[in-house]
Parts: C-alpha cells; sequence; structure tokens
C-alpha cells in the first residue's frame, strides 16, 4: 500500500522514534548545528564589514558626503550595476 505524499514526508523528516535518544547525541546535534550557524552569521557580518569599509574607503575620496548624498551615491552606482537607466 502506498503511504500519501504528506506522509512520506513527515516520515522522512520528522521520523518517529519509539525509545528517546540519548542525551549526548542531543548535545552533539545542538553544538554541530550551533557551530554551522554561528558560522554563517560570522562569515556575513565579516563580509558586511568588508563592504562596509570599501563604500566609506570611496566615500572619503570624493571628499565630504552627508549621509544621503552618500546613500544615493551607493544606490546609484548599483543602479548602473544591473543596468538601470
Amino acid at each position: 500500500m502506498r503511504e500519501a505524499p504528506n506522509q512520506l514526508f513527515y516520515a522522512v523528516i520528522m521520523p518517529e522514534f519509539k525509545s528517546p535518544t540519548p542525551f549526548w547525541l542531543d548535545v552533539a546535534a545542538v553544538v554541530a548545528l550551533g557551530g554551522a550557524i554561528i558560522l554563517l552569521f560570522y562569515l556575513r557580518s565579516v563580509a558586511s564589514a568588508a563592504s562596509r569599509q570599501r563604500a566609506d574607503r570611496r566615500a572619503d575620496k570624493c571628499g565630504p558626503l552627508s549621509t544621503v548624498e552618500r546613500m544615493l551615491t551607493i544606490f546609484a552606482s548599483l543602479d548602473a550595476r544591473r543596468g538601470g537607466g
């Protein structure tokens, strides 16, 4: 007999265990997955900081700009990269 697709999905993604898993296995899963997520956030923050530094260096070369002028310059450069008019 064939199972409905949504039942198969739950059986694969969220299996039902008859006995509770060992505590060390729960801790290992949290450490492994938590470390991966923290690494992703860290890499994104480093890339964001580097991008901000590049934008600040470009703005320093142009002379003093107000925050609004700096934002408009960044938006115009992004628009030009995308080929907008």
